[in-house]
């Protein structure tokens, strides 16, 4: 009985160290289906970038792609070298980067408190202070009450900025101040790089567009041209406005009396903030939730599933053990 008992117990952990490699393996496969899908469809995306258009035949598309390759050499300087090219060209390539310097878009808001009856004067004040350092004047508002408040939005040079806020200290009283940098530096050269690629993939696309021998080609290679002309228009626009915030910098001056209720406003936008930041942290705390249980159930379900059929093949392989027991 004891030997019937070891050999049995050798057994299911046979079974058992079988199925945790069935387990293991059914992982594996599923992670490989998931990684050749996403490579197939990354060379499909490829192929049909450099290949020939759709339903031409087998000289047609090789011609094509000559053509490509061809316009693709002489787009990028005319040397006609692979990727791994001579010197000169790495040289010449690096020395049209554009040089890195610091773009910050630059932002501040001051709270001033002033003498009762010069609100008015006091953005008179801020007006002219902004057009004496070469900014205008976006925007003012001006409330009228027990208290008046007033507050206007202006603009001025990068590198008036620190000036400008000086002056408009000068006015009153500082009751507070926010001053914030972004450093975009990174994403301009980023933005420049892509820009650089999409226009040298536009010309060599119009060239192919002119030299289009069917209406398989014209309809693919526009088709093409359109995505890549759109890409160049996103990109000159976020250039566009990046410029723009950085060349300028934006601040934004409110003024008020003694006794306006600028703490009870204060003290409304600090619990706006916090319960904003609430449900930022219940909205990723849920996320994760959902993410974790994406990634657990399918080895949830496989467990369960070996377990179902532990308990199935378990009788078949030891009944006599079973009935002795």
């Amino acid at each position: 009985m004891a030997r019937q008992r070891n050999k049995w117990l050798r057994a299911e952990a046979l079974m058992m160290r079988r199925l945790l490699v069935v387990l293991i393996a059914l992982v594996l496969l599923g992670g490989a289906a998931c990684s050749g899908s996403d490579s197939g469809d990354s060379s499909t995306a490829g192929g049909a970038d450099s290949g020939a258009a759709v339903g031409a035949p087998k000289a047609q598309q090789d011609g094509l792609r000559s053509e490509t390759q061809e316009l693709s050499d002489e787009g990028s300087g005319g040397s006609g070298a692979a990727y791994g090219g001579s010197t000169d060209t790495a040289g010449r390539a690096a020395s049209s980067l554009p040089e890195l310097g610091a773009s910050v878009i630059k932002t501040a808001d001051l709270t001033l408190t002033v003498s009762e009856g010069s609100v008015d004067d006091a953005i008179e004040k801020a007006i002219d202070a902004a057009g004496v350092h070469g900014g205008y004047v976006v925007s003012t508002e001006m409330e009228e009450s027990k208290n008046p408040t007033a507050s206007a939005t202006v603009r001025v040079p990068a590198e008036e900025f620190e000036s400008t806020l000086g002056d408009l200290k000068d006015i009153g009283e500082v009751r507070s101040e926010r001053i914030e940098g972004r450093d975009v530096s990174e994403e301009f050269v980023d933005l420049q790089a892509r820009l650089r690629n999409l226009e040298s993939q536009e010309i060599v696309l119009l060239r192919l567009y002119d030299r289009a021998v069917s209406v398989a080609d014209t309809i693919r290679i526009q088709r093409e041209l359109q995505g890549v002309q759109l890409e160049i228009e996103r990109h000159r626009g976020r250039l566009r406005f990046l410029e723009d915030r950085t060349s300028l910098s934006t601040i934004t001056l409110t003024v008020e009396e003694p006794g306006a209720p600028g703490a009870a406003k204060d003290a409304d936008g600090a619990i706006a903030r916090a319960w904003q930041q609430a449900k930022e942290v219940t909205v990723a705390m849920v996320s994760a939730l959902i993410v974790a249980t994406g990634a657990v159930f399918p080895v949830a379900v496989l467990a369960l599933l070996v377990a179902l059929l532990y308990r199935l093949l378990r009788p078949r392989f030891w009944p006599s053990i079973e009935g002795s027991e």
